[in-house]
């Protein structure tokens, strides 16, 4: 079954003060009127949006790829919204979400559908015609690296043929990689310091119309909202530009869209506002547009091809909204999460209390760290009523309340304790090792 998914298609040039009433308000403004406009596309998360022309006739279209927890797909829509063709870009069982892009990598005059992976996936990147059928696939990074990647297309070299660019995702560095469509590197460089783990979004321009594309890098993640510019010679050598400033006070990464040869486009990644912004090479921008309401706190992608010209869809933020490193555990759930600059680094099943015990709620913060302990339990008359020596990888979080493997069940997901937080092992040996004195707990229903 289709899914509708509103978006809004905004003509800004004929109704430049547009606002909407909330995420998905729909608008398709044309002369004055404004109507509904619905993308036909079997899955409700959306990954990434584009437009390119795949026929080759001069007529773009709308590439979508779905969003987490989705099976893998990529649709390919008319701008009307309407559905021309799907694909399966990765396995079903890759549920961590799709990046797309588009351009000619080939040389051939029609453009290829260039997929990655979002935070969860290995970076794997597959190059599909423009009718879904596999041309080539690598992976842009170490195999084992699991954040994703971003991927974008850009001539850096004026030869007429767009490269593969490739972006590290979330937890990733700054590493900037361009490969042709056979999967040769050309070319890599590092865009912001070599110790910064955001993750980039990366896009092209062409800022001095000469053919020869230059690449606009920003974090994704979590860190200070600037670009980079990174201009090519003819070796491929690369000189980056000094950091332009995106947005102000705001900390949760951005995703860079491609607009014109002039502009590229920026767009929050979610908790900051649907801002909407199009930035010439110099950093001064030449169009700011709230695309729905001003509070509204989901990711917004957009496709454009210029200020008159905007569409615009929501999706879930990239990042949680909490940004400190804590732990939070779910009752309701029966399930330990361990977040870390607004990214989700594990998540595993746990036994808490079982009635008439309860594990308390509220917030803590890890109290102390034991390797070992041993947990003694007696009645008013001091009958041992439990004796269970030597349990591993225990975090004190409020008095005589522990997070602690729970070497004498596996019934994972359901209570099972007298109030600390049972844990298998794999999951609480690693959180463990992560966690300080001092993470904050936050133990909720």
């Amino acid at each position: 079954m289709r899914t509708p998914l509103v978006i809004a298609f905004l003509l800004f040039f004929l109704f430049p003060s547009v606002a909407f009433a909330d995420s998905f308000s729909v608008a398709n403004i044309a002369e004055g009127v404004q109507s509904p406009l619905t993308l036909e596309i079997p899955f409700e998360e959306v990954g990434m949006l584009v437009r390119a022309d795949l026929g080759g006739d001069g007529i773009d279209e709308l590439i979508v790829s779905s969003g987490r927890n989705q099976v893998p797909t990529v649709a390919i829509l008319r701008l009307d919204g309407s559905l021309i063709r799907t694909f399966a870009p990765y396995a079903d069982t890759m549920t961590s979400g799709v990046t797309v892009t588009a351009g000619d990598i080939t040389g051939d005059g029609i453009a290829e559908v260039v997929t990655g992976t979002m935070i969860g996936a290995g970076p794997h990147v597959r190059v599909f015609s423009g009718y879904g059928e596999l041309q080539n696939q690598f992976f842009a990074y170490d195999e084992l690296f699991t954040g994703g990647v971003n991927v974008a297309t850009a001539d850096i070299d004026g030869d007429g043929t767009r490269e593969i660019v490739t972006a590290a995702g979330l937890t990733g560095g700054p590493h900037i990689r361009l490969f042709t469509h056979k999967g040769t590197l050309v070319t890599d460089f590092f865009a912001f310091d070599a110790s910064d783990r955001s993750g980039m979004s990366v896009t092209r321009i062409d800022q001095t119309s000469d053919g020869r594309d230059e690449l606009v890098i920003a974090r994704y993640g979590y860190g200070v909202p600037e670009a980079r510019i990174a201009t090519f010679d003819q070796d491929n050598s690369v000189a980056l530009s000094e950091p332009i400033r995106l947005y102000a006070n705001y900390p949760y990464g951005v995703t860079l869209f491609p607009v014109s040869d002039e502009l590229f486009g920026v767009a929050p990644n979610g908790h900051g506002g649907p801002h909407v912004r199009m930035i010439r090479s110099d950093g001064q921008p030449v169009f700011d547009h709230f695309a729905f309401n001003a509070q509204l706190t989901d990711r917004v992608l957009i496709a454009s091809t210029g200020p008159d010209t905007l569409l615009s869809v929501t999706t879930s933020p990239v990042l949680a909204e909490r940004l400190d490193k804590h732990i939070m555990v779910d009752i309701s759930e029966q399930r330990l999460y361990a977040y870390e600059q607004g990214v989700l680094r594990n998540s595993f099943l746990i036994s808490a209390g079982k009635w008439p015990f309860k594990t308390p709620l509220g917030e803590f913060a890890v109290m102390r760290k034991l390797r070992w302990h041993d947990y003694r339990s007696f009645d008013r008359a001091g009958n041992l009523l439990y004796n269970l020596p030597n349990v591993e990888f225990n975090l004190e979080f409020s008095r005589h309340f522990y997070i602690h493997y729970a070497y004498w069940h596996n019934n994972w997901g359901h209570p099972m304790s007298h109030g600390c937080v049972n844990a298998p092992y794999d999951g609480v040996a690693w959180v463990y090792n992560w966690a300080e004195v001092g993470t904050p707990v936050i133990v909720q229903e």
